[in-house]
């Protein structure tokens, strides 16, 4: 794994290149990566497990990348995974801003919770995710974001990730994700929960119950000096016990005045690995637990993705910051 560099803080950014948006990046000769700074990169979907690849050092190389994404879906994922070493600790004054926005991302998930009913359109539901964003003085982050259409992500049942709200009715027995990022005064929040609608069945319950549970376990193991892999392995081991699988494609990441920062955190991997943890970083821990297989297909639209075999997928989220004392939570409910 290349040596990961630790930046002072995000001003740090070079706002020269391209007018202030990055680069494309990749391997040089050399074998070293060209990091002209932290990316603004969708979550990144996992092709390989090479020295090059954004989850080289954390885990297995057994553990393959997606084997269902179209040609066309492949080579964007391709290009999304040339991520940035550079890990920026956050200055106070930075952390300040990005509590602001997380706190009014979880209070969007908080209103969404008093809302969201069977017989409603995720359309809708979107709208009203856009109107309280909006009227509480901040940008959704999603929104045209690399050409996605909506101001939030809804996901239900077999969806795993990136559901683009539209037409589909939410139903009664439904679990649906909702995953949300906020932009306030320059800095992103971001934030996901699963909402059981009406009466779920008892598998569908166990399963939200078990991603809230790995998400927790996750956090718990964050410290100052403590390695990405901790975070990894905690999850993996507790949803692998109750015979659930772990999505490898899609990971946690930084956040701060990027939407998608580095360091990247799988929700799977081995303790130790990984780039270490230092008081000042702030990133997300979003595992998405499947019932069946952990493979994921992605749909013409680019976005969606959904379980190989059609089983029920559930996902908690939380930003959090590393401090003196383990982890803050920056997202939790109000």
């Amino acid at each position: 794994m290349s040596q990961v560099t630790y930046g002072k803080t995000a001003e740090e950014i070079d706002k020269s290149r391209l007018g202030g948006r990055l680069a494309p990046q990749a391997p040089d000769p050399a074998g070293k990566v060209i990091r002209p700074g932290p990316p603004a990169l969708p979550a990144s979907l996992r092709l390989s497990a090479g020295p090059h690849s954004a989850f080289a050092g954390y885990g297995s190389p057994a553990h393959a990348g997606s084997r269902h994404a179209s040609p066309s879906v492949r080579q964007d994922i391709a290009f999304r995974l040339q991520v940035s070493q550079v890990i920026y600790i956050k200055t106070s004054a930075e952390i300040d801003k990005i509590r602001r926005s997380s706190r009014l991302a979880s209070q969007t998930l908080d209103h969404v919770g008093k809302v969201i009913r069977p017989g409603m359109t995720t359309e809708r539901l979107d709208r009203i995710i856009h109107d309280f964003m909006k009227s509480h003085g901040a940008v959704p982050a999603t929104l045209g974001y690399k050409g996605y259409p909506a101001s939030s992500c809804i996901s239900i049942n077999e969806t795993v990730v990136h559901g683009i709200p539209g037409s589909r009715v939410i139903r009664d027995g439904d679990i649906v994700k909702v995953d949300v990022t906020t932009i306030l005064d320059g800095y992103f929040g971001d934030t996901c929960r699963t909402f059981r609608i009406g009466s779920v069945p008892e598998n569908a319950a166990s399963l939200a119950s078990a991603a809230y549970e790995c998400m927790m376990l996750g956090i718990g193991t964050v410290r100052n000096g403590s390695a990405v892999g901790d975070i990894g392995e905690a999850i993996q081991d507790y949803a692998e016990g109750l015979g659930y699988s772990v999505v490898r494609d899609f990971v946690g990441h930084g956040v701060g005045k990027q939407f998608h920062e580095a360091p990247n955190v799988p929700h799977f991997g081995k303790r130790g690995k990984g780039p270490k943890l230092r008081d000042g970083m702030v990133f997300t821990v979003e595992p998405m637990i499947n019932e069946g297989c952990w493979q994921v297909n992605v749909l013409a639209d680019g976005w969606t993705a959904v379980t190989a075999d059609g089983k029920l997928s559930a996902q908690f989220e939380h930003t959090v910051l590393v401090d003196g004392q383990g982890a803050e939570i920056l997202t939790l409910s109000s």
